[in-house]
């Protein structure tokens, strides 16, 4: 049997879409609903209250705003990456997943497309309804309920601070792809939890984000603190890097977080392929 299939692919996710319509569609609801939440707290507030200077301030709220949406676009990325074999919660599910008319690849793919694309669509449409309820409250009511027709759409400001951060460069190179590297590495470490427990695997994963970056942090100080760190040998040894070609270090982290990426999203797969109906990480 070929490893991908198009004909399978299409049928796993018609599957998975069909026996997890309500948590996909509840999901989905809950994104959107804390995307306009802020809207209605700040502006159906300054409605009730008569605040007649609410226009003033449209731009200063479009910020808090877009703000705020943001973090809701980066939680639900962070969570979305930890739930991305959430079929495999349960026992039944377990079942259900393994027994699939399905290769590995197929089902993996699959699981990967709904967290790296579907999340993305699932959030911008909160965007849009957030930025809709933002403009109703900003329309010309009369003018007892004091509100300007000015506004600002907070999916054009979005975007514009997505390309402002694309505007990073150093030393000529474009730094953004870098930090969406470093970022992606970051949120698919839950994923590769995920595969490799089932349960309670996100914050057993913040947990050890925690756990790794104090020890990092600690084994730094100690090193620093040591006498190598102080001697002729390692401060020679630090002007010769001082030397190397800005362009090689730049080149060699893209190259570094690339393949890190890569490592994460292939150890992810190995764990997912090796899943069973109970483990003692997953009983």
């Amino acid at each position: 049997m070929k490893q991908f299939n198009f004909h399978r692919f299409i049928n796993v996710a018609r599957w998975d879409l069909t026996i997890n319509s309500r948590f996909y569609l509840r999901s989905s609801l809950l994104v959107v609903a804390l995307c306009c939440f802020p809207i209605l707290l700040v502006d159906l507030y300054a409605i009730l209250s008569g605040n007649v200077d609410v226009s003033r301030e449209v731009k200063y709220n479009t910020n808090i705003f877009v703000g705020l949406i943001s973090f809701v676009g980066c939680a639900y990325t962070v969570i979305a990456s930890g739930y991305m074999f959430h079929n495999l919660v349960t026992k039944q599910g377990r079942i259900n997943e393994l027994t699939l008319p399905a290769t590995n690849l197929e089902k993996f793919v699959w699981h990967f497309l709904v967290i790296a694309i579907g999340t993305q669509i699932v959030w911008f449409a909160g965007v849009i309804c957030a930025d809709l309820l933002h403009s109703f409250f900003r329309l010309d009511f009369p003018t007892f309920l004091g509100i300007s027709s000015q506004t600002h759409s907070m999916t054009l400001e979005s975007l514009a601070a997505y390309f402002n951060w694309k505007e990073c460069t150093i030393n000529g190179y474009n730094m953004f792809p870098l930090l969406m590297l470093m970022i992606y590495c970051f949120v698919r470490t839950f994923s590769l939890m995920n595969a490799w427990k089932y349960k309670h695997n996100i914050p057993l994963t913040v947990l050890l984000h925690f756990v790794l970056n104090n020890v990092l942090g600690l084994i730094i100080i100690i090193f620093l603190t040591s006498k190598f760190a102080n001697s002729r040998a390692f401060m020679e040894f630090i002007e010769k890097l001082d030397e190397l070609n800005p362009d090689v270090i730049i080149v060699g982290l893209y190259v570094f977080f690339a393949l890190l990426y890569c490592g994460i999203l292939y150890l992810t797969y190995h764990l997912y392929t090796r899943a069973q109906l109970t483990t003692k990480r997953n009983p």
